[in-house]
C-alpha cells in the first residue's frame, strides 16, 4: 500500500506532469472545438513533443489531449450547430436549441459537468475492473458485433422526429455510404465508381463537415447578415448539487454505456452518444422535449462520449488492443517510450500504470475547470456577425478536412494544372520526370514503387494501361551477371560492349556504396533501344538479359544523370567507422571529402546537380571550418551559397550535447560575381524552440560574399565576420613570430604519467633548463603540461612524466610499438627540441579555449600543446593577445568545434604596437602573478606553502573574512586587467565596431572564497599536518618521501605510527577528531577553541554538538572529498571494514612501511574488538535490570555493536592475511597500482 501511495504522490506532485497534462488538455479542447480537427489529431501531434519526457508526463500530455479533444466538440455543437468532433453530433440535437433560447451558458455548463462525470465513471471502472471487462468485450465475435449494429439501427426511431420515413431514408443512405470502399474480407471494390479516393471509404470527418457544417453556414448566410441578438444568460450556468442529483441516473447510465462501448474495439464515442441519447429519451418523463432543448440530451451525449476515454483505455492497457482511433495513436506513443501494453505492464511497470490512472483523473479535473472558466468566452461567439463567422468556419472546416488527406503528389498536381496541363498529362509528367528513387533495401523500393503507382492511379484511372513505369529502383549489384547474357545483349556492338562493361564494373558491390556511386554517363537511348529490340527475340538468353541487365542500366542511369534540384539529409559517419571497401572507395572517388560520409554526400550531390541547379542539405557543420575539409571548401569557388541556417548544437530536442552541430544550406551551381549569400546564425541559442524563434524573428542575419572567405587561412565559412576583421589575416600571425606546436604522445599514459603528488617529491625535477641538467641530478619525473580545466594565465600543473635518462624508457617503448619509425621518433615524441623551454600552454579539446604561461622545466603533451619562443617578453605579450577577445573571436571563427590544435593557434593575427607593448606585458605579468597566487593557495599545487586560513588571528571566522577580502580583490583586479587588455587590443586591431571589452564573471578564472570548500580544505590541511605532510614550523611540503626529519614538527607533532583511527567515539588517544581539536587549539589558541569548532561545524552543516558534527564528517564525507580533490588518486588511504563503521583508519601513503598493516591489526583492530566485547557484556548486564523503555534503547545499541563486532571480525581475517605478507610498495608505481594491492581492506574510491 505504501508503495502505491508513493507512486501516486510521485505522479501528482511532479510539476512537469501537471504542466504537461494541463497543456495537453488545453490543446485537446482547442482541437475538439474546431470543426475538422479531432482528439486523434491532437494526440498524434503531441507524440513528437514528448520524446524527451519521462513516460508519466508524456502519457499525461497525451491523455489530456484525448480527454480535452472528446469534450471540446461540445462547444461548436452547442453554439453553432456544427459538431466539433464526430462524437459530438448528438450534442447538437438539444445543445443548439438551448443556445438559440439564450441558454448557451447553461448548455455548456451541463456539457462540461457531464463530460467530467462520464470520465470519472469510466476512470473508476478502469481502476477497479479493467482486466475482467477487457477479457469479456474482446471476446466479441461476429454475432455480437451484428447485434450491436442492429441495436444501433433501432436508434433511428428515436432520432427521426415526427417523420419516420425520412429517418429510414437517411439511415439507408448512411448504410450505402458506409459500404463504399474496399471489402475488408474479400477485397472487392464497392461503390467506388473508379475513383481512387473512395478505395478506403468515405472519411467520417469530411462527411460530417459536409452534412452539418456547410448547410448550417449556408443557412446562416441566406437568412441575414448579422447574428440574431440572443440574450445569453450567464448566471447560474454551473449546475447546482440539487440539479446534479436530479440527473444522477442519466449521468450514471450514460457513463456506463460510454464505458462499455469504449471497451469494445473499433467502436467509439459517436456510437456511445447515440445509444446513451436513445436510452435517455426512453427513460425520460418528457420524451417530447428532446430535440427542443432538453438538458438531458446534452448530458447523455457528453457523459457517454467522454466515458469512452476510460473505456477505450481498458483493452489498450490490459491487452494491448486499442479501443478507438485516439487510443490507437496513443498505443504508438506508449511504444515510443518503451512501454508495451499488456498484462506484463501491470507487474513490470506498475509505477507507470498508477501514473496513467492519476494522469487521467487530473486531466478530467482540468478539462472541467477549463471548460467552466471558458464559458463566458465561448458564448461571445454568438455576438460575432454571421458573415464573419461563416467565412471563418468555412476556412476551418476545409483546413481540418484537408489535414486528413494532405499529400505532396497533390501539390505537384496543382502546380501542373495551374500551368494548363490536363490531369492525364500532369500525372504522366510527374511520374516520368519528377520522381526518382533509389534504395539499398529491395522491400523499401517495392513499397515506394507501389505508392507512386497507386497515387498516379488516383488521378488517372487508366494509368496502369499506359505502360508508364516510375523511376523507383532497388540498387542492384553486378557481381554475378551472366557473361553469356552480356555477350548476347551486346551482339558484337563495340559501343554497347564498352557501355555494359563500364556499368558492370562501376556497379560492383553497389549495395555497399549506395547512392554515392559515381557512374559514367552512357548512350542510354542506344541501350534502351537494344532492350526493346530483344523483347520479341526468342534467344534463350533473352530472359536473363532483361532480368539482370535492364535493372543495372536503369540504376546506372538514375545515378549518372544530373538534376535541377538535389535535396538530402545524409548519414553522418566518420572515416574510422567505415568498412575497408567503403574507405578505399571514398579515398579514390572523393579524396577531398573522405573524412566523413556527410561530406562525401556534399561532394557527390554537387556532381549530381546541373549547371545553375540547386543543392539543399542539412549536415554537420565541421566541413565549414576543419582543415581536413579545406579542399572541399575550395570547391565553393565554383558554386555560390544561396542561404544558410547555421544551427549549431541542440538543433533537435532528440539530440542533446555538443557533438552533433548542424547547418542547413542551399548551394547554386553557378559562379556569380559579387553574389551575396544570406546566413542566419543560430548557434548561440541552446534549444530547438529558441533557434526557431530567433530564425523567425529575422535576427542574426548576415550578408556575405564568398571572396571574403578566401582571405582567411584555411578558407573557413566565417560569414559573420566583417571585412575589416577578415583583413586582419593579411597581417602577421603567431607562426610568424613564434612556434605553436604539438607535444609528446607517450603511448601509454598509465605507465609514464603520474599526478605530481603520487610520487616521491625529491625525484621530481622542477625548473630544470634542459634534459641534460635533470639527468645529471638523477631526476626521474618532469612537470608535464597536459591541458586541464578552463583556466587562464597560470595553473593546471598537475602531471609529471617519466623522463629519466632523457626519456629512455618512453623512447624504447615507442620503438617497440612503432618499429617502422626507427630512430625518427618525432611522430610520437614531437618537437623534443622545445622541451624544458618556457612557453604558453592551452587545452586542445575544450568548448572554450584559454592560455596559460609557464616557465622553464616543462615538457608538453599533444593534449596540452604549446607556443614556444626564446623571447620572454614576446611570450608575455602573446599570452595577453591569446587571452583577449580578439583571439577568442578568431578561434571561434576558424575552429568552432571542440578542438583547438596548434595549426589554428598559429593563424591568430598578431599586431605588435611598440608604443603599448610594455603596458600590455606589465598587465599580462600582473595577471599571471594573480593567477599563480590563487593556484598556489590550494594544496594540489606543488608550490603550496600553507593553508590561507592560517593567520595570526584568534578565530577562523576572522581568518576567513580576510581570505574572502583577498579573493574578491584578486578576482576584481584580474577582471579589470582583462577588460583593460581587451580595450587596448580592440584599439590596436581597429575593431571598435566589432567587439566590446567586457569580461563575464564566469570567465574570470581565479577562485572566490567558498566557506564550505575552504573549511573542508582546512580540515584536509590539518590531516596533512597530523601525518607530517605539512608542518606548522615549515612552509610547503614537509615530507613526501625520503628521509624523515622529526625536527620539523615541534609546534604540532606528527603522528608517530602513521595510523590515525576514525571511530564513532574517542576510543584511541590519536583519534582523528581529538587531533583536529588539538590542531585548532594550537593554531588559534585555547580561549577561542569552542567558538572555532562551532564555526567549523556550522560550515560543514549537520546536527549535534560541534565535535559530533566534525566526527560525522570524518566518518561519512572526508574521504569522498579527499578523493575528489586528488582526482581519484588519494594520498591518504582509508582502511575501512564496511558500512557498519566497525573500523576505519587513515594512513599517509608516502609514510607506508611493510609493517604498517601489521600494526593496524595488532594496535588498533584487536583493541577495537576487545572494546566491542566489553561494551556488549556491559549492555547485556544493564538490560537485565533496565525498565521496558530503557531496555528498548539498550537493545538497539546492543544490535548496532553486535553488527560492528561481526564486521570487524571478518575484516580482521582479511587484514591478517595481508599483514603476514609484509608488502612493500614503490611510490613511482602510482596510487592506482599500489591501492589495488590492498583493495580488499581499503575503501572504494568513488
Amino acid at each position: 500500500m505504501n508503495e502505491v501511495l508513493n507512486y501516486v504522490l510521485s505522479a501528482v506532485c511532479n510539476p512537469t506532469s501537471l504542466i504537461m497534462v494541463l497543456a495537453g488538455t488545453c490543446m485537446g479542447l482547442i482541437f475538439g472545438s474546431l470543426p475538422g480537427l479531432s482528439a486523434t489529431m491532437a494526440v498524434a501531434l503531441l507524440i513528437p513533443m514528448t520524446f524527451t519526457l519521462e513516460p508519466v508526463p508524456a502519457i499525461g500530455a497525451m491523455l489530456g489531449a484525448y480527454v480535452g479533444g472528446m469534450a471540446g466538440g461540445a462547444v461548436a455543437s452547442i453554439l453553432l450547430n456544427i459538431p466539433g468532433t464526430p462524437s459530438a453530433v448528438v450534442t447538437t440535437f438539444d445543445g443548439y436549441p438551448m443556445s438559440k433560447n439564450g441558454r448557451a451558458a447553461e448548455a455548456l455548463g451541463w456539457a462540461a459537468f457531464a463530460s467530467g462525470v462520464g470520465s470519472l465513471v469510466s476512470w473508476a471502472i478502469l481502476v477497479f475492473a479493467a482486466p475482467k471487462l477487457a477479457a469479456l468485450c474482446t471476446s466479441f465475435s461476429a454475432p455480437e458485433y451484428a447485434a450491436l449494429a442492429f441495436f444501433g439501427l433501432t436508434i433511428i426511431s428515436t432520432v427521426s422526429g415526427k417523420s419516420m420515413t425520412k429517418g429510414l431514408i437517411a439511415g439507408l443512405i448512411g448504410i450505402v455510404l458506409s459500404m463504399a470502399g474496399t471489402d475488408p474480407i474479400w477485397g472487392d471494390l464497392r461503390f467506388t465508381f473508379g475513383n481512387y479516393n473512395l478505395l478506403s471509404g468515405v472519411s467520417t470527418m469530411p462527411a460530417l463537415i459536409g452534412l452539418y457544417s456547410i448547410p448550417q453556414i449556408l443557412k446562416g448566410c441566406l437568412e441575414k447578415n448579422e447574428t440574431e441578438k440572443v440574450d445569453v444568460k450567464l448566471k447560474n450556468f454551473v449546475p447546482s448539487p440539487k440539479k446534479l442529483w436530479q440527473h444522477k441516473w442519466n449521468l450514471l447510465r450514460s457513463g456506463l454505456i460510454g464505458t462499455m462501448i469504449g471497451i469494445i474495439p473499433a467502436t467509439g464515442g459517436n456510437i456511445a452518444s447515440f445509444i446513451a441519447y436513445d436510452q435517455a429519451k426512453r427513460f425520460s418523463k418528457e420524451p417530447e422535449t428532446f430535440g427542443k432543448g432538453n438538458p438531458d440530451g446534452v448530458i447523455a451525449s457528453e457523459a457517454a462520449n467522454n466515458a469512452v476515454c476510460g473505456g477505450a483505455l481498458i483493452p489498450l492497457l490490459t491487452l494491448g488492443i486499442p479501443g478507438d482511433s485516439p487510443t490507437a495513436v496513443l498505443l504508438g506513443g506508449l511504444m515510443i517510450h518503451g512501454l508495451t501494453p499488456g498484462p506484463a505492464m501491470f507487474t513490470e511497470k506498475y509505477n507507470v500504470i498508477v501514473g496513467v490512472f492519476c494522469m487521467l483523473l487530473i486531466a478530467t479535473i482540468f478539462m472541467v475547470l477549463l471548460q467552466m472558466f471558458g464559458i463566458k468566452i465561448f458564448t461571445k461567439v454568438l455576438a460575432v456577425p454571421t458573415n464573419y463567422l461563416s467565412a471563418a468556419l468555412v476556412v476551418l472546416s476545409l483546413v481540418g478536412s484537408y489535414a486528413l488527406r494532405s499529400n505532396m503528389f497533390d501539390v505537384l498536381m496543382k502546380i501542373y494544372e495551374s500551368y494548363g496541363y490536363t490531369t492525364r498529362e500532369a500525372v504522366s509528367s510527374i511520374v516520368e520526370n519528377n520522381l526518382y528513387g533509389l534504395d539499398i533495401d529491395d522491400r523499401a523500393a517495392q513499397l515506394a514503387y507501389f505508392a507512386v503507382m497507386m497515387k498516379a492511379r488516383q488521378y488517372d484511372r487508366r494509368f496502369f494501361s499506359r505502360g508508364i513505369q516510375p523511376h523507383v529502383y532497388a540498387i542492384v549489384e553486378s557481381n554475378h551477371v551472366d557473361k553469356f547474357a552480356v555477350d548476347y545483349f551486346c551482339n558484337g556492338d563495340a559501343k554497347l560492349t564498352t557501355a555494359m562493361d563500364t556499368i558492370i564494373k562501376e556497379l560492383h558491390d553497389a549495395k555497399e556504396y549506395g547512392s554515392i556511386l559515381t557512374v559514367t554517363p552512357q548512350d542510354w537511348s542506344a541501350l534502351y533501344d537494344r532492350f526493346a529490340e530483344i523483347t520479341e527475340d526468342i534467344n534463350m538468353s533473352r530472359e536473363t538479359a532483361l532480368r539482370e541487365l535492364l535493372p543495372l542500366v536503369q540504376v546506372a542511369e538514375a545515378l549518372a544523370q544530373k538534376y535541377d534540384v538535389v535535396v538530402t539529409n545524409p548519414p553522418y559517419m566518420g572515416a574510422s567507422s567505415m568498412g575497408s571497401n567503403l574507405t578505399n572507395y571514398a579515398k579514390k572517388q572523393y579524396p577531398d571529402s573522405k573524412s566523413d560520409l556527410f561530406a562525401i554526400f556534399i561532394d557527390h550531390c554537387e556532381q549530381m546537380t546541373r549547371k545553375n541547379g540547386f543543392q539543399a542539405m542539412i549536415t554537420q557543420h565541421t566541413w565549414m571550418f576543419l582543415s581536413s575539409f579545406e579542399k572541399l571548401r575550395a570547391k565553393l569557388r565554383n558554386i555560390c551559397v544561396v542561404n544558410m541556417a547555421h544551427l549549431g548544437a541542440r538543433a533537435f530536442e532528440e539530440i542533446g550535447g555538443e557533438v552533433v552541430q548542424t547547418t542547413s544550406f542551399v548551394f547554386r551551381k553557378a559562379v556569380l560575381n559579387n553574389h551575396n549569400g544570406v546566413y542566419c546564425r543560430l548557434v548561440e541559442s541552446t534549444t530547438q524552440q529558441a533557434k526557431e524563434d530567433r530564425f523567425l524573428s529575422k535576427r542574426n542575419r548576415y550578408i556575405a560574399q564568398q571572396i571574403k572567405f578566401l582571405k582567411i587561412p584555411g578558407n573557413p565559412l566565417a560569414y559573420w565576420v566583417s571585412d575589416k576583421f577578415a583583413n586582419l589575416f593579411e597581417k602577421e600571425c603567431v607562426r610568424d613570430v613564434a612556434t605553436a606546436c604539438i607535444g609528446m604522445r607517450t603511448g601509454n599514459n598509465d605507465r609514464f604519467l603520474r599526478l605530481w603528488y603520487e610520487v616521491e617529491n625529491k625525484k621530481i625535477g622542477y625548473k630544470y633548463p634542459s634534459a641534460a641538467s635533470a639527468e645529471r641530478d638523477g631526476m626521474k619525473w618532469i612537470p608535464y603540461n597536459k591541458g586541464g580545466e578552463f583556466r587562464k594565465w597560470y595553473g593546471n600543473h598537475d602531471y609529471v612524466v617519466n623522463w629519466e635518462n632523457d626519456g629512455c624508457e618512453i623512447k624504447e617503448n615507442t620503438r617497440r610499438v612503432y618499429p617502422q619509425l626507427g630512430d625518427n621518433l618525432g611522430w610520437k615524441i614531437s618537437n623534443e627540441k622545445y622541451y624544458f623551454k618556457e612557453g604558453i600552454s592551452w587545452t586542445v579539446v575544450t568548448s572554450k579555449v584559454c592560455f596559460r604561461r609557464y616557465y622553464q622545466g616543462h615538457i608538453f603533451s599533444n593534449s596540452g600543446q604549446s607556443v614556444i619562443s626564446d623571447n620572454s617578453v614576446l611570450l608575455d605579450y602573446l599570452t595577453a593577445v591569446l587571452n583577449s577577445r580578439i583571439s577568442e573571436m578568431v578561434l571561434a571563427m576558424i575552429s568552432p568545434t571542440l578542438g583547438f590544435e596548434s595549426g589554428y593557434v598559429n593563424k591568430v593575427p598578431v599586431v605588435i604596437d611598440k608604443n603599448r607593448e610594455c603596458e600590455c606585458c606589465t598587465i599580462a605579468n600582473s595577471n599571471i602573478s594573480i593567477s599563480k597566487i590563487d593556484w598556489d593557495s590550494f594544496e594540489t599545487s606543488w608550490d603550496f606553502q600553507h593553508h590561507p586560513l592560517l593567520r595570526k588571528v584568534p578565530t577562523i571566522a576572522e581568518a576567513f573574512d580576510q581570505w574572502q577580502s583577498e579573493c574578491d580583490e584578486r578576482f576584481n583586479q584580474l577582471k579589470d586587467n582583462e577588460e583593460e587588455l581587451n580595450r587596448i587590443f580592440i584599439d590596436i586591431y581597429g575593431l571598435q565596431d566589432e567587439l566590446t571589452p567586457d569580461v563575464e564573471d564566469k570567465d574570470v578564472t581565479v577562485r572566490k572564497a567558498d566557506l564550505g570548500r575552504d573549511i573542508r580544505s582546512f580540515i584536509s590541511y590539518a590531516v596533512g599536518c597530523m601525518f607530517g605532510r605539512y608542518s606548522l614550523d615549515v612552509d610547503g611540503l614537509a615530507y613526501a618521501g625520503g628521509e624523515w626529519d622529526e625536527s620539523k614538527y615541534t609546534t604540532f607533532p606528527a603522528d608517530k605510527d602513521n595510523i590515525i583511527p576514525i571511530c564513532d567515539d574517542e576510543y584511541f588517544k590519536d583519534d582523528i577528531v581529538g587531533l583536529f581539536v588539538e590542531f585548532v587549539k594550537i593554531v588559534y589558541g585555547e580561549d577561542t577553541l569552542e567558538e572555532n569548532l562551532k564555526f567549523v561545524a556550522d560550515a560543514l552543516g549537520g546536527k549535534g554538538s560541534p565535535r559530533d558534527v566534525i566526527r560525522d564528517y570524518f566518518i561519512k564525507d572526508f574521504y569522498k572529498d579527499h578523493c575528489k580533490t586528488y582526482q581519484k588518486r588519494p594520498i591518504y588511504w582509508l582502511f575501512d571494514s564496511g558500512k557498519k563503521n566497525g573500523f576505519k583508519a587513515l594512513i599517509y601513503m608516502h609514510r607506508y612501511q611493510p609493517d604498517t598493516i601489521a600494526r593496524i591489526r595488532t594496535d588498533y583492530v584487536h583493541e577495537q574488538q576487545a572494546r566491542y566485547r566489553t561494551a556488549l557484556e556491559d549492555l547485556t548486564n544493564r538490560m537485565e535490570s533496565a525498565s521496558t523503555g530503557e531496555r528498548v534503547k539498550l537493545n538497539k545499541r546492543h544490535r548496532k555493536l553486535q553488527d560492528q563486532a561481526e564486521e570487524i571480525r571478518l575484516y580482521e581475517e582479511k587484514i591478517h592475511h595481508l599483514a603476514d605478507q609484509m608488502i612493500s610498495i614503490d611510490l613511482d608505481d602510482g596510487v592506482k597500482h599500489n591501492y589495488a594491492i590492498f583493495k580488499d581492506v581499503l575503501a572504494k574510491i568513488k
